[in-house]
């Protein structure tokens, strides 16, 4: 829709803020004429300046070139984009001794934890420590089958990596040996050169990176939130706990799942026991097994049969007493 020259928006008809087909029109002929009647002029031409009063006639516009008229436009754009690149400098140049302190810090005193919060974020910096790792990553993987989104996104980060001769070893719990997914997932570690054992109980999740960074929780069973730690002494603590669990680990060779099942079951039944005479329930067994409250109600009917105990008071006794947990 055309409007007259006093107009200083973008036409209606116009599309991406350039000029209408009336306005296209009009700028031709004012470009094959040589001037243009101020009277009728589309206002986005005069917007863009396209068109421009003449000091020698009035009532004429004369037509400018879209470079010219562009330069004009995109200059106060152009300056702001200066403006913001001088002021990231300056960011940068008052950031530069406060990231040398930040590190020289963190390499004198043993680094604080920094806390990674968000999935994005901590897939983020999982994929960037594993990128880096050079010799070993180890993990611990808790609370039974993982996820099949969780499982491709671990396979992507990883078997390139172990392919490429990274030393891996990770722990699982007995019962991802039922989790076909899971399986199928330590399956491609280990055909790669990776390493899987299991265990009936495991602490919580933790992989540590060339024994320089460890990812723990910040706190018991939270998921959205890790804690990077680079401290040696908690380091070396965490890979203490690690390769104790490791050598009482079941091998899981292949990823078969088939192997050493009444070893398994009884690792099992034993870690049930040593958690009934803790005082635990079934339900809070079953969460920390990593297995259903039902498989741990049926485990405690079977173990209480076996040593003839009428309760569960009793069963702890007998447990406690009868010498069951010296294996462990």
């Amino acid at each position: 829709m055309a409007s007259k020259w006093e107009c200083r928006s973008i036409c209606q008809n116009a599309a991406n803020d350039g000029a209408c087909p009336e306005g296209i029109a009009f700028y031709r002929e004012a470009i094959v004429r040589g001037h243009a009647p101020r009277q009728g002029a589309p206002g986005c031409l005069l917007t863009l300046g396209l068109l421009r009063p003449a000091t020698d006639h009035p009532e004429r516009l004369y037509p400018s070139a879209p470079s010219i008229a562009l330069a004009e436009l995109s200059r106060p754009i152009d300056e702001e984009i200066d403006r913001q690149r001088h002021r990231r400098e300056e960011l940068r140049a008052a950031m530069a001794p406060l990231d040398a302190a930040y590190t020289e810090a963190r390499a004198a005193h043993g680094a604080t934890p920094i806390t990674i919060t968000g999935k994005a974020a901590i897939s983020a910096a999982l994929e960037d420590a594993v990128a880096q790792c050079r010799t070993e990553l180890i993990s611990v993987q808790p609370d039974g089958g993982r996820p099949e989104e969780v499982l491709a996104e671990s396979a992507q980060r990883v078997l390139p990596r172990i392919r490429e001769g990274l030393r891996n070893r990770s722990l699982y719990q007995h019962v991802v040996r039922t989790h076909a997914p899971t399986l199928a997932f330590i399956r491609q570690v280990t055909e790669a050169g990776g390493e899987a054992r299991t265990l009936s109980d495991l602490s919580d999740r933790m992989i540590i990176c060339d024994r320089t960074v460890a990812f723990i929780p910040s706190a018991a069973g939270r998921r959205d939130e890790l804690l990077a730690i680079q401290h040696t002494g908690v380091i070396d603590f965490l890979i203490g706990v690690f390769e104790r669990a490791w050598i009482r680990a079941t091998p899981l060779a292949n990823a078969s799942g088939q192997q050493s099942g009444p070893e398994v079951a009884s690792d099992l039944q034993l870690a049930i026991m040593r958690l009934l005479v803790a005082g635990c329930t079934d339900a809070t067994i079953a969460n920390r097994l990593g297995v259903s409250t039902r498989t741990v109600t049926e485990h405690v009917r079977r173990i209480s049969k076996h040593l003839g105990s009428r309760s569960r008071a009793q069963l702890g006794y007998l447990i406690a007493t009868g010498g069951v947990l010296d294996r462990g």
